[in-house]
């Protein structure tokens, strides 16, 4: 292949520096990832399309130039660009090689490397052959590491999930570092001005090209980045059907936070049992939804997959850009928040709801010392009884061995005994929360 090619995808062969327009703003997870770049394991980035993957692989690269890395011992591939497209890494590699005899490590990355074909078992033989090189890859399809491909690469990588801005980054680098500083998260002036930040990215979602740009078209952006992973991450990789996946896709969304059975949908849809756990898993592949399951004890494993199920969207944004909504719909944004907030935590959450439809809790899940925590989300600042309710229930079906009970509010601070052994249940403005305040 012609290095030519190669040479526009990396400009600091001749510039001796990464573009700053290709560096974006600083996140909190470059530096955990930076910190990986010593290992020899194979370093793997995944998660939704316009997430920033790509701006983070260019920060990496910033930095290791920063820190003495020959720009002539990087090599950076976007994998989606048409004339990779009949290529093997093998021959890019080559390709790269040819054009330039340095001595020392490689830093190859790779980006969107689901559209390569084989890409795993090249990047194996040069791992096992003990070669010296850095795989860095970004992909914006799950199925990265599961079937072959987990198969092929067991032990020799590390996957870290990127979402779309968190709130506290949000913050910080939309509205600068001096929102969270001098402050101690109390009185009413800091609580007006959080909660007005919290709505707007309850609104916009955290997407960070079209936060960054303040995009007057941002509905317009976000039905495109909708449509890019649809076609490209679901039509296009598994030829299926656009019409009917799209009304599946739109159905989800719109209905984030809802019980559905597999029935319902399929009175919905039309669609098949088999067709609907085919799109589903699909869907979830692409990241760009959040599958939830009923919470249960139960030694019958196939137990919690016979309940409805929950789906959340992965960004409010994308969300508010493409649903059938009528009004701000701002409580169901707020309890589809605190779902990706635990997906990006690494939380391993579900729904619980109690025998007969009794009392529901939006989030249940087991903590570091595998006791249960129930969290459920009222929007507003007049507490309806059903949601303490729920908790109660929760506690009592838990037998009291709860350690945490939280109802996520607008702007209540307070806490109440849960009747359960003197469990409380604590009161937590959502945007507490989503910074940390547990």
């Amino acid at each position: 292949m012609d290095s030519d090619i190669l040479e526009d995808w990396n400009p600091w062969w001749i510039q001796q520096e990464v573009p700053k327009i290709l560096l974006g703003k600083g996140r909190k997870i470059i530096q955990k990832l930076y910190s990986l770049m010593d290992l020899r394991e194979i370093l793997i980035i995944s998660g939704i399309r316009r997430a920033g993957k790509t701006t983070l692989m260019y920060q990496l690269i910033d930095q290791l130039l920063k820190d003495g890395v020959s720009p002539k011992n990087i090599l950076f591939v976007n994998v989606e660009d048409p004339r990779f497209m009949e290529e093997n890494l093998k021959t890019i590699i080559s390709a790269y090689r040819q054009r330039f005899s340095s001595d020392g490590k490689m830093y190859v990355f790779l980006d969107e490397i689901q559209e390569m074909n084989h890409w795993e078992q090249w990047v194996k033989s040069y791992y096992e052959r003990r070669i010296d090189i850095k795989f860095i890859i970004s992909g914006s399809n799950s199925a990265l590491l599961i079937g072959e491909y987990a198969t092929l690469l067991t032990g020799r990588n590390i996957t870290m999930k990127v979402f779309p801005f968190a709130f506290d980054e949000y913050l910080t680098i939309l509205r600068g570092d001096t929102v969270l500083k001098d402050t101690s998260l109390a009185g009413t002036e800091t609580s007006d001005r959080m909660i007005h930040y919290l709505e707007d990215f309850l609104e916009h979602g955290g997407f960070p090209e079209p936060l960054l740009r303040e995009n007057a078209l941002f509905s317009s952006v976000m039905n495109q980045y909708f449509q890019d992973i649809i076609y490209r991450d679901v039509i296009y990789r598994h030829r299926v059907n656009p019409k009917k996946v799209t009304k599946l896709a739109l159905h989800l969304v719109t209905n984030s936070g809802n019980p559905m059975s597999m029935r319902k949908l399929r009175n919905v849809t039309g669609l098949s049992f088999d067709s609907l756990n085919n799109f589903l898993e699909y869907f979830e592949e692409a990241f760009l939804l959040k599958k939830v399951d009923a919470f249960s004890f139960s030694t019958q494993t196939g137990l919690s997959n016979q309940l409805p199920r929950k789906y959340y969207c992965a960004d409010t944004g994308l969300r508010n850009a493409i649903a059938h909504r009528f009004s701000m719909d701002l409580g169901r944004n707020a309890e589809n928040v605190v779902a990706i907030e635990l997906w990006r935590r690494g939380i391993l959450f579900n729904y619980w709801m109690g025998r007969g439809g009794k009392g529901e809790v939006d989030f249940a899940y087991l903590n570091d010392e595998g006791n249960p925590v129930g969290i459920n989300v009222s929007y507003a600042n007049t507490i309806e009884d059903r949601e303490i309710k729920g908790l109660k229930e929760f506690a009592s079906a838990m037998k009291g061995n709860v350690d945490q009970l939280l109802l996520l509010t607008k702007n209540v601070n307070d806490e109440i005994d849960s009747g359960y052994d003197g469990i409380m249940i604590k009161f937590v403005p959502l945007w507490k929360w989503l910074l940390g305040e547990q």
